[in-house]
């Protein structure tokens, strides 16, 4: 299974999703530049506690937090959160793009581990 790191089309398809799916988060990210009232107009759902909660965890760990958008319940939330409670764009595009790479590795190992047992 870990012949797949050493595949050229993996790495490809992983960059390309990656990339991909970080045009999305940076679409989000600058949605949250706009402000927190921004997003609670776009984002409803979201209580003003979990704004709040998001916020008190940026300003404690800063952009690291972006990481966790890896995890697909956090993906569509933290990038905006990361404009909102003002994280640099280059801290936020490392960490993001990051997350993103980790998340579609996963993908992969999973998929091509499905592959192998059925073929």
């Amino acid at each position: 299974m870990l012949n797949l790191f050493l595949d050229w089309r993996a790495w490809a398809l992983v960059l390309l999703l990656t990339i991909l799916t970080l045009v999305s988060s940076v679409a989000k990210y600058r949605l949250g530049q706009g402000g927190l009232e921004t997003l609670k107009e776009h984002f409803p759902q979201v209580s003003d506690e979990r704004w709040e909660r998001l916020g008190n965890y940026f300003h404690r760990w800063g952009s690291p937090i972006v990481f966790f958008s890896f995890l697909p319940l956090l993906a569509w939330i933290i990038p905006p959160a990361a404009g909102a409670y003002g994280i640099s764009f280059r801290p936020f595009l490392v960490w993001a793009f990051l997350a993103k790479m980790v998340r579609y590795w996963i993908l992969a190992l999973i998929a091509f581990g499905g592959y192998q047992l059925i073929f």
